[in-house]
């Protein structure tokens, strides 16, 4: 009796199955194995079958387990990053906030030289400088014609070197001749004067017995001032008092207002009121 055979669902004989657009698989029987041939466009290769199908079912298998660690994984990467965006942001937050209130007075810079320059004159200049004024309140009106021969005498004069030691007699003789210069060029327009090549305030390199008009003994002592017809306007400061060295003072054909106090005069023992000042 000739046993019947199981209907194969895959045929002994070559059978061709379309496989996608550009491929083709043929299954047969090969040494009592199920073989499959793939037949592709560059080239045929043969497969087991059955290894095929355990693979496979193994895969089937293990799949849930394998996309339960892929979503763990990628679900952990995403807290991560989601965690650093979050961490980043209350950073840059708190550094604002930081910056804002705090203010650029919260940021301390070592001072420059510059800086340190003027600190060390003006240290060395308002001692001397400030028991000179009558009022001296005055410092505080930063346009008073004081304060700005204070600061041109701080922040551009060059003349005057302070130094580590204190000022000597010379240094403060001088200082003063060119504080009160100062105070009389700001306080009568000295900017709109005529006949000075340079005004006074851009020559902080230039000893003040070299300024137009200005004339001094040996000792280097402010003798002498000739600043006749020159376009000068407004009140003579008391400051004109300590130059105390002045023989002779002509401010003539000017349109200044006022007349030099007593007190001034008191203090120029060697101007001769009479023979001597031009008004």
């Amino acid at each position: 009796m000739t046993a019947s055979t199981s209907a194969d669902p895959i045929p002994q004989a070559l059978a061709t199955v379309e496989v996608g657009r550009h491929s083709n698989a043929v299954q047969e029987q090969h040494n009592g194995n199920d073989v499959g041939v793939v037949m592709t466009t560059s080239g045929v290769d043969t497969i087991h079958l059955e290894e095929a199908g355990r693979g496979f079912k193994s895969c089937q298998r293990f799949l849930p387990s394998c996309s339960k660690k892929m979503a763990l994984f990628f679900g952990t990467l995403l807290l991560i990053v989601v965690a650093t965006g979050i961490a980043v942001g209350v950073t840059a937050s708190n550094n604002k906030r930081t910056t804002r209130s705090s203010g650029p007075e919260s940021k301390s810079k070592a001072p420059s030289l510059d800086e340190l320059l003027f600190k060390a004159r003006y240290n060395a200049f308002r001692p001397e400088i400030l028991p000179l004024a009558s009022d001296p309140t005055i410092f505080s009106k930063r346009t008073s014609p004081q304060s700005k021969s204070m600061d041109w005498l701080v922040f551009k004069d060059t003349s005057i070197i302070v130094g580590e030691a204190d000022m000597d007699m010379r240094d403060r003789t001088r200082l003063v001749q060119r504080y009160a210069i100062m105070v009389l060029y700001y306080a009568c327009g000295g900017a709109d004067w005529s006949g000075f090549v340079t005004p006074l305030e851009q020559l902080p390199h230039v000893h003040e017995c070299q300024f137009f008009g200005v004339h001094c003994n040996d000792a280097a002592e402010i003798t002498k001032i000739d600043w006749y017809f020159q376009r000068m306007a407004g009140k003579l400061p008391n400051e004109i008092g300590l130059l105390t060295s002045l023989t002779y003072l002509d401010l003539s054909s000017n349109f200044l207002e006022g007349n030099i106090t007593e007190a001034i005069y008191d203090k120029l023992t060697n101007l001769s009121k009479y023979d001597s000042i031009f008004l």
